[in-house]
């Protein structure tokens, strides 16, 4: 597959998932790359899975992520925040095992993930399987927001060993400042209620100040506003 331009790390996914067959889907950036053992271990996994507490629902698996060095968590699956607030398990972490057991996580890193392809069609919208709206960034952590709401589960699945690099992308730190401002934002006003935002409203809107002065002192204002702007443009689309 190839494409004249640069579609963005969603929709590309997308049209590799489309074209796919099978149980499960393994999600692989160009910086990233599998321990030997990693599909042998997985097909172990998910054949003693229910041994293991994993209920049928569990459709995303969060392997565990290394930086190159082997010794260095890039991410063991991700977590949102009451101020949804998005972040890797583990992240920036030495390993000493501490994070050896499986568990439920709220989504996975689509640096590196596997998904099942009955979830991915279940959960499917205007926007594909991944929100082609999000182009790079956070398009993971609201699949997997997605895919709980239709009852869908993620588990961390540690056996599995993968390396990544998060340096592969060809985007300046700006841009993903933005991305990630942006998207949090389209997320946020796709997945939650009006009754939770409303319930929230002081405590985010403190959060989006704090933020916003903290870019200023760094001279980066200009980003986030930006950020907010694209985002409500999406919104009135």
């Amino acid at each position: 597959m190839s494409n004249s331009r640069n579609a963005g790390a969603a929709e590309a996914r997308n049209q590799a998932i489309g074209q796919a067959t099978g149980e499960w889907i393994l999600t692989l950036d160009a910086d990233a790359y599998l321990k030997e053992d990693f599909l042998s271990v997985f097909c172990d996994f998910i054949k003693n899975s229910r041994g293991a507490g994993v209920p049928p629902s569990a459709a995303i698996l969060a392997p565990k992520i290394y930086y190159p060095d082997g010794k260095t968590i890039y991410s063991v699956g991700q977590r949102l925040t009451l101020l949804r607030i998005f972040y890797e398990l583990g992240h920036d972490k030495k390993d000493v095992g501490q994070f050896n057991r499986v568990g439920e996580v709220f989504g996975a890193c689509s640096a590196m993930a596997l998904y099942r392809l009955d979830m991915l069609k279940d959960i499917r919208g205007f926007s594909g399987y991944f929100d082609k709206a999000f182009f790079y960034m956070v398009e993971d952590v609201d699949l997997s927001w997605r895919a709980r709401k239709k009852g869908w589960k993620a588990y961390a699945c540690p056996a599995c060993v993968s390396f990544h690099s998060g340096s592969g992308s060809g985007f300046s730190a700006k841009d993903k400042k933005f991305l990630s401002i942006r998207n949090r934002f389209i997320m946020m006003l796709k997945n939650d209620s009006k009754a939770r935002l409303f319930l929230f409203f002081l405590p985010l809107a403190l959060y989006e100040v704090l933020r916003f002065f903290c870019l200023l002192c760094k001279k980066e204002g200009g980003v986030y506003c930006r950020a907010v702007i694209s985002a409500l443009e999406w919104r009135n689309k």
